[in-house]
């Protein structure tokens, strides 16, 4: 994979995110992408932690701190949709990179991943590159399903006061927070109308007036 990133920026991480993109992680099978995270932990010398979630925490410390620690956090697993005429197993197989007429990267017949592949890759190019503050990784699972792995993490690990969520919607735009997320089951009452003489009469239930929207844009 590594000519398809060829004479791109950022190189490190595009390269990175092609090795991340070799390995299944739909939502509730990231453990593979927790191995190979806790492998580049054990490459560059730095501390991690990883829970019973598949969540990953990765913590680097300098010899001389220049400013406060910070926590840069993202999701391992990905949405996973494919062509109609793709026979791409996601539980299995590595997706197939390439770079489009317009220069555009893709993963062939499936999506690509980049939500939050690219983000956990930026994340671990920094950390290779040691700056000059503590800076704290945090990489949760099933993000994509109901933050399953975001909920399941326990927070005392951390010890950073300041967060940069690399998981936002649109390039160029800085988000300084979010709606969140809620699972909810909705149950109402109905009365039972004889079906009219032509066929069944078809009904449309809005829900409207709600505070919020998509948790990475509203």
């Amino acid at each position: 994979m590594g000519s398809v990133f060829e004479n791109r920026e950022p190189h490190r991480a595009l390269e990175l995110f092609g090795e991340l993109s070799a390995i299944p992680r739909s939502s509730g099978n990231e453990g593979g992408a927790a191995d190979w995270l806790e492998a580049f932990a054990k490459k560059n010398n730095l501390k991690c932690y990883r829970d019973a979630a598949n969540n990953v925490l990765l913590r680097y410390v300098p010899e001389k701190a220049e400013a406060e620690p910070l926590l840069l956090q993202g999701h391992t697993d990905m949405v996973c949709v494919k062509e109609s005429w793709s026979d791409h197993n996601f539980a299995t197989d590595p997706l197939e990179l390439f770079v489009d007429e317009s220069g555009w990267l893709g993963a062939k017949g499936t999506t690509l991943g980049a939500d939050d592949g690219i983000g956990v890759t930026l994340a671990l190019a920094l950390l290779e590159e040691k700056p000059h503050r503590v800076l704290e990784c945090l990489f949760t699972t099933s993000e994509e399903t109901g933050m399953d792995g975001a909920v399941a993490f326990d927070y005392s690990k951390i010890t950073a006061r300041q967060m940069l969520n690399l998981d936002s919607e649109e390039e160029g735009e800085l988000y300084v927070g979010c709606a969140g997320g809620l699972d909810a089951n909705m149950t109402f009452g109905y009365k039972a109308e004889p079906t009219p003489a032509g066929g069944y009469t078809a009904a449309k239930i809005s829900v409207k007036g709600l505070k919020g929207g998509h948790s990475g844009i509203q």
